[in-house]
């Protein structure tokens, strides 16, 4: 889903600059979503209009640093990659996110870097190299020449 998204926004930032587009993704995203929000469900029994009284600052500060920073600058940010270098490359350097989120455990919860951290991040950074080389690879290279006899 996530690749038919990123190649179907190519062709919107063809009308739209990226800016333009995340908002409206998610000005119609929170207009269409909003109203379940209200509504008890059997995966909410409880509301949230009914809870809004129970919401610390802290809460709503995260809902708002979720929203600002990791949906709308982070989406804008993806989307500016798509427009510039394509679809395909930008998506190569969603394979980075658990080499930081590796990077961050480590820094964050001094959690452990192992072998096959290194070693996973080494073939992510490969793959990422190879994928945005100009060369275009095809099985043919590989394949035996055919000679053919001229008469």
């Amino acid at each position: 889903m996530w690749a038919w998204v990123t190649l179907k926004g190519k062709t919107v930032l063809e009308k739209y600059s990226p800016f333009v587009a995340m908002a409206y993704i998610h000005i119609f995203g929170t207009v269409l979503l909003l109203p379940f929000a209200f509504v008890p469900t059997s995966l909410a029994e409880i509301s949230l209009w009914q809870q809004l009284s129970a919401v610390s600052w802290s809460t709503i500060l995260a809902a708002v640093y979720l929203a600002a920073f990791c949906s709308v600058y982070s989406y804008f940010i993806w989307y500016v990659g798509v427009s510039k270098i394509g679809a395909v490359k930008t998506a190569a350097y969603n394979y980075f996110n658990p080499i930081m989120a590796s990077l961050a455990g480590f820094i964050v919860f001094q959690e452990q870097i192992t072998i096959y951290i290194v070693l996973g991040g080494c073939l992510v950074i490969l793959g990422v190299y190879i994928t945005n080389q100009k060369i275009k690879l095809s099985i043919r290279n590989f394949l035996p020449k055919k000679v053919y006899k001229h008469s």
